[in-house]
């Protein structure tokens, strides 16, 4: 018969190898889609914590790349470093991602204005929506003093996110103009089991409005 100590260490080793399963890297983890938008052209690249993020040549068309938009960059993830935005008549920006019909994913965008402008011509705001449903309405305002001001979406990010199930083969994540020119620095994509959020439908969404820890001292955004 094994002995109690014997069972202890076995569950203790499974218990690390589920772990290290869990903690894959993105290359055997399919459908995740990392996007650093507005990122120097045909730049990939694979960050500290194993996500492989890519540029959105490939998932839009139009909009401009800002280039590096803080003189202190070390203090934000490098898909936070630039953006892509929009100042072209048209109200409405859409990118095309991927997916499987019928299935669940959580959906994340990140947005930091930075010192791009000083917003001088008036607060930007403009509507993200997936699938045409509405999911966010972003809004960023000048500040005073980019050192001491946080102020979501400029001097420190703003991240939306939702849980959304699929309708077709190409989910439309979509800007669309209220006043001044939209922006999107990161867009994520993360497949869901079919057995999490059974009671996410079509045309519904669930949307995260704050996240909290018990017992962390730090706390991070799933990856």
């Amino acid at each position: 018969m094994i002995s109690t100590w014997i069972r202890a260490l076995l569950l203790e080793s499974l218990t690390l190898l589920l772990l290290c399963f869990r903690a894959l890297p993105t290359a055997a983890q399919p459908g995740f889609i990392s996007i650093d938008c507005g990122s120097a052209s045909q730049k990939n690249y694979t960050s500290n914590s194993g996500i492989k993020w890519s540029n959105d040549d490939n998932y839009i068309l139009g909009g401009y790349d800002s280039g590096p938009v803080w003189t202190w960059q070390g203090d934000w993830a490098e898909q936070l470093h630039s953006f892509r935005y929009f100042n072209e008549s048209r109200s409405k920006f859409c990118y095309g991602l991927p997916v499987e019909v019928n299935k669940t994913y959580l959906v994340r965008a990140g947005f930091l204005w930075g010192n791009f402008s000083d917003l001088s011509e008036g607060p930007i705001s403009f509507d993200l929506t997936v699938f045409s449903s509405l999911w966010k309405t972003v809004e960023v305002s000048a500040v005073t003093d980019f050192r001491s001001d946080l102020k979501d979406g400029v001097t420190s990010p703003l991240t939306a996110e939702t849980i959304v199930r699929s309708t077709s083969s190409v989910m439309n994540v979509c800007l669309v103009r209220k006043t001044g020119n939209p922006f999107i620095n990161s867009l994520e994509l993360r497949p869901m089991d079919d057995d999490m959020y059974v009671d996410v439908f079509k045309n519904k969404l669930l949307v995260n409005h704050w996240r909290w820890t018990a017992g962390r001292c730090c706390l991070s955004s799933p990856r």
